[in-house]
């Protein structure tokens, strides 16, 4: 269990990642705010240090110093620290015998699993405080479901995911189709429009199946888009009828469809996932 609940951190804190480096500059990274630990930087470095303080006090762990968010003035610094603390969390807490679990540690009367279940649990605290940071920012934001979470961790045949796929498309389709052509420039969302939204989704799918097909993604984040890919999605998208745009629409999920059954059940659930995919 303790295991699944730090996976579940590490998932949703890479979910939380994608928001920031996607939606936020670095200036609004770093902002103040009265509440907490104050920035949205400050509060990401606050859960890293205590999942390390609590590794240190109830496990003896040598070598994990005390961060210093002012080191970390942009996205990516800050991203690749955090990110490393919540990996040698998870290592360190695969590594644990159920002996070591039920260890008391010295000046303190619980034993160690007391303690890991209150980082967990502060990490979702902290994590709240920063999905309504962002959504004052103007910054979607995401569910903290562990049920979801283990729910998708159930590993699924190829077959499975594909069926559970084309399920979800076609409620999509269903509710593309009740548009009317007029309405496909209304505006949704931070200023996107339906037609938007179809490039976007247009474009992850190519994502997707390119990552599938060659099984290495690692260097490009499938999460994380570009402001001038961005841009640049968008403005071709615009520019075509949107008959034109709904038949990419349509042509890249087929090829998502055909690439995803060209896989192994084995490579679907391996240990390390997908390269270029988000761990969840």
């Amino acid at each position: 269990m303790l295991q699944a609940l730090f996976g579940f951190n590490q998932a949703t804190n890479e979910r939380l990642w994608s928001i920031i480096m996607e939606h936020l500059t670095d200036e609004q990274f770093i902002q103040d705010d009265s509440y907490s630990r104050g920035s949205i930087r400050n509060q990401l470095v606050h859960m890293a240090n205590a999942q390390r303080y609590w590794l240190r006090a109830l496990l003896n762990v040598q070598g994990l110093d005390e961060i210093d968010p002012e080191a970390y003035p942009t996205r990516e610094a800050a991203r690749a620290i955090c990110q490393q603390a919540d990996q040698e969390c998870l290592d360190i807490v695969r590594s644990l015998s159920d002996a070591d679990l039920e260890r008391i540690p010295d000046r303190w009367s619980q034993p160690v699993w007391v303690g890991l279940i209150q980082v967990s649990h502060h990490s979702t605290d902290h994590r709240a405080q920063i999905l309504r940071m962002l959504h004052e920012l103007g910054a979607p934001t995401l569910e903290q479901n562990f049920a979801i979470y283990m729910e998708n961790a159930t590993l699924m045949t190829v077959r499975e995911l594909a069926g559970h796929i084309a399920a979800k498309r076609a409620e999509w389709d269903e509710l593309l189709q009740q548009v009317p052509a007029g309405q496909m420039n209304r505006q949704l969302l931070n200023g996107w429009t339906i037609r938007d939204a179809i490039a976007i989704t247009t474009w992850k799918e190519r994502r997707l199946t390119e990552i599938i097909r060659t099984m290495a993604g690692a260097e490009v984040s499938f999460s994380e888009l570009p402001e001038a890919e961005q841009t640049r999605i968008l403005e071709a998208g615009r520019a075509l009828a949107p008959e034109a745009l709904l038949d990419q629409h349509q042509a890249a999920h087929r090829d998502l469809l055909e690439a995803l059954r060209e896989m192994d059940d084995a490579d679907l659930n391996g240990p390390t996932g997908i390269p270029g995919l988000p761990p969840e």
